[in-house]
């Protein structure tokens, strides 16, 4: 008998009483397409005056595939993902970078309009969404690698030779690609201030502010992978003091010891009843939870992290249990970055 089902056959799966579905062929992140594009909530295809499901759909096909591909044969990753959250990824990109709000919905940004502007937007944020977790690795520039790659394979969108595609962003005002540092803004020295909370921001640290901002304030996850020093704690940091006065937010710092107990205690700190089991932040605030060194807990004899295992079932479906009383805790209006 095997360990585990890590390297078991379907055969022995079924043995578990578990469905063992391949996606060999990409049906996973095809249907998750297919149900995207006809969420009622999707802003770029649920209006009937502006429609992009028309021109959306083959662009899946022509990019997803080929770059997935190319993925998994050339490049590596800072940290292993799957298909289908790269796909995912790339969904929740699309819907925040084409859309803005608009009272309590959301609608196309104005000007989005023909299939070649709508496939500019989409060669942005799949660029960024396949991209984004490339470095330097084992002395290979994959993210250069995926820059070229990208340039030979795809040439309808234009994309400013110079440098690397990730050096650009979509203008939502021209429609058309300018370096980050047009959006760059510039930080006045004040000697009062201590520099090591100033945020000096450059062309790399505006492009993930850019995503991190759309991604949080549209209730997304957000997970910063680098190694140490590289200015992630700085980075989310700077990005929660920019929220609106709406967000409050809780930091967390993991360490070797931190468990699902001890983890539950701190969430549930600055969380209040609201009515029967569902507890959330005080008032209309929405809680980001900032938790820093994700990595750092213990595993157990089962080779998992409690702590994690506690945020995974959070964000997986929206609740924790009382651990004295064995109630379930509804947990609404919070999210993790």
């Amino acid at each position: 008998e095997i360990r585990d089902l890590k390297y078991a056959t379907p055969a022995t799966v079924s043995r578990a009483g578990i469905l063992y579905i391949s996606d060999l062929a990409g049906y996973q992140w095809r249907s998750y397409i297919k149900s995207w594009l006809a969420s009622p909530e999707n802003p770029l295809t649920n209006n009937p005056a502006q429609d992009l499901r028309r021109d959306l759909e083959p662009l899946f096909e022509r990019y997803v595939g080929p770059v997935l591909l190319h993925f998994k044969k050339h490049l590596k990753p800072v940290a292993p993902i799957v298909d289908i959250s790269m796909v995912e990824t790339l969904c929740y990109m699309l819907r925040n970078v084409m859309s803005v709000a608009h009272g309590e919905e959301s609608v196309v940004i104005p000007g989005i309009d023909t299939p070649a502007i709508v496939e500019m937007y989409f060669c942005f944020c799949c660029i960024w969404a396949f991209g984004s977790a490339f470095i330097e690795k084992d002395g290979v520039e994959y993210r250069k690698q995926f820059s070229d790659y990208w340039k030979s394979e795809f040439k309808t969108v234009k994309i400013p030779y110079k440098g690397l595609i990730f050096d650009y962003y979509v203008n939502p005002d021209t429609h058309g690609f300018d370096g980050w540092e047009h959006i760059t803004k510039n930080v006045e020295y004040d000697p009062e201030i201590p520099m090591s909370t100033v945020t000096v921001p450059t062309p790399e640290t505006c492009s993930v502010s850019y995503f991190m901002e759309r991604l949080v304030t549209s209730k997304k996850p957000v997970l910063l992978v680098g190694g140490s020093g590289v200015g992630k704690t700085q980075l989310v940091k700077g990005m929660l003091a920019n929220l609106p006065e709406l967000y409050i937010n809780l930091g967390i710092n993991f360490n070797y010891y931190t468990d699902g107990s001890s983890l539950q205690n701190m969430l549930e700190g600055p969380l209040e009843k609201k009515t029967g089991r569902l507890y959330g932040p005080p008032g209309s605030q929405k809680m980001i939870f900032f938790v820093d060194d994700l990595n750092m807990p213990q595993l157990d004899k089962y080779n998992t992290q409690s702590a994690i295992a506690l945020v995974r079932q959070h964000m997986d479906y929206g609740h924790w249990y009382d651990k004295e009383k064995w109630l379930l805790k509804d947990i609404q209006e919070c999210q993790y970055c």
